[in-house]
């Protein structure tokens, strides 16, 4: 027997897990309450009819009805009393035709619809997940994890550190041009006296204004800061071609202190021998009187490494705008896809309420209500039905000639018993091949011996077989098959899809 469990509100979630459950393979038949508090059908007829591994979720109230429309798409809403039929595979992004809702009214025969579920879960056994095709779908938007991950890996391809570049001075430049950096130590703007030139002083003061040339920047070293460059020169010596531009830092006003007398200046063409240079005297700079501060170090940066400098900050800056362009393009794209599937839903759900209204119409015919059931022979029901389409729904003027009489073929009623197309229309076409105008409103053909041409069947007492479109949207639409008697009579032989009796 099927399984069958009560949902409450409290266990609304539960029954959406089991819809979009991955491993579910029977259909799963939701059961909605009316405004009474009870469902339309009967619970326990449906499940004596439906296959065995099929489960049966009956809402056990109106909130859990509208717990369950707030947390799923509309193609998978059951309320009012309705019968949704969940196949397996269900996804998001079905179509709501996959998912057929069975609509009931209060005046509806329930044990007929209980045949009817019960007929299409039994067809519906064995099929599996739809097959959607790339491209986007009705979640076909990133989410917030996804746009976060394609946003973080465009800016680490965009973002570059900003190091000083390993260049070696161009040809023909002075050595003394390259940037001199502090081996693991930052370097400090605005010290007015370079200290030695090995790896632990840094460079060596050349008499005549030149330096040699320090270590220059690369893995391990900090990065120079980019300053505008100010050149600086000693009081009465000219500035050497080549010499950087050195970056002071705002000295503190302090008290004017005795003025030291210039150094001699070596003759031109002399150079100290190596190793008689004299350590460079700290200048005091504030403070107690005979109290000396510690060694200080002058950032040099050439022209070229400050270009550089500034290209790559603009490249870096130009990146983050780029980024957070393509965020807030991505967030409106984003919010633009979930508005076309909010309203690609809300088109889905009125659609499937206008074809289940049209069901319903054809079912009632063309008067708006059911024939009643007046005979319990159902040759007789059907040719009281006949009579009645031809005396409501054919003017009187039209009504002169009569019908022609007709009779039923052996296996006429139990074709129309399946309901291939609602009862009411194929009695409409009936009345229409009755009337002689079976030519003029409809489709209508001989039936040939052979799918592909062939000559009209014609029985051995000389009637002729034709067939009429029941309906016309497509070339397997559904046919009604007759017999043309010798005596213009009409025998009705069969309704059903085209390939039948093919």
């Amino acid at each position: 027997m099927a399984e069958t469990w009560q949902v409450s509100s409290a266990e609304v979630g539960r029954l959406v897990t089991r819809i979009f459950d991955p491993s579910r393979t029977a259909p799963l038949v939701v059961v909605s309450p009316s405004q009474s508090g009870r469902p339309r059908i009967s619970v326990p007829r449906l499940i004596g009819l439906i296959p065995p591994d099929t489960e049966v979720a009956v809402l056990a109230s109106q909130a859990a009805s509208n717990l369950l429309s707030d947390a799923v798409d509309p193609q998978f809403h059951c309320y009012g009393g309705r019968v949704r039929v969940i196949l397996p595979g269900a996804s998001r992004t079905d179509n709501w035709r996959r998912h057929r809702l069975f609509t009931i009214a209060p005046e509806d025969d329930a044990d007929r619809l209980c045949a009817l579920i019960a007929r299409h879960v039994t067809e519906m056994e064995g099929v599996g997940p739809a097959g959607h095709s790339s491209g986007r779908s009705g979640t076909g938007a990133l989410d917030s994890g996804q746009a976060a991950k394609l946003i973080a890996y465009r800016r680490r391809l965009l973002s570059d550190d900003v190091e000083a570049p390993e260049t070696a001075p161009a040809s023909g430049a002075d050595p003394a041009a390259s940037t001199a950096l502090a081996p693991g130590a930052g370097p400090i703007a605005g010290d007015d006296v370079a200290t030695t030139g090995d790896t632990a002083t840094g460079p060596t003061p050349v008499p005549g204004g030149g330096r040699t040339s320090g270590p220059k920047p690369g893995p391990g070293r900090r990065r120079a800061v980019p300053r505008e460059p100010e050149p600086v020169v000693a009081p009465g010596l000219p500035a050497a071609p080549g010499t950087p531009a050195e970056i002071p830092a705002p000295e503190p006003v302090r008290a004017p202190e005795p003025v030291r007398a210039p150094e001699p200046v070596p003759a031109p063409g002399t150079v100290p021998a190596p190793g008689t240079v004299p350590a460079p005297e700290a200048v005091p700079t504030g403070g107690a009187p005979g109290e000396e501060r510690a060694p200080s170090r002058t950032v040099t940066v050439d022209l070229a490494t400050l270009e550089k400098l500034l290209d790559r900050s603009v490249e870096t800056v130009a990146g983050l705008v780029i980024a957070g362009v393509e965020e807030g393009l991505l967030s409106l794209l984003r919010d633009e896809l979930e508005l076309q599937d909010r309203e690609h839903s809300r088109a889905d759900a009125l659609e499937e309420q206008n074809a289940d209204l049209r069901r319903r119409l054809d079912a009632a015919g063309p008067h708006g209500s059911a024939p009643a059931q007046v005979y319990s022979d159902p040759a007789a029901q059907l040719r009281w039905e006949i009579e009645q389409e031809w005396l409501l729904g054919t003017p009187e003027t039209d009504r002169g000639a009569g019908l022609r009489d007709f009779s039923l073929g052996p296996r006429f009623l139990d074709s129309l018993k399946a309901e291939i197309v609602p009862r009411g229309k194929t009695v409409r076409v009936m009345v229409d091949i009755l009337a002689g105008w079976a030519w003029d409103r409809h489709i209508t053909h001989p039936f040939n011996d052979s799918p592909r041409g062939g000559k009209q069947r014609v029985r051995a007492d000389g009637a002729q077989a034709w067939r009429t479109y029941v309906k016309a949207e497509s070339p397997g639409a559904p046919r009604l098959t007759w017999w043309m008697r010798t005596d213009s009579g009409i025998e009705f032989d069969h309704v059903g899809h085209h390939d039948q009796l093919i």
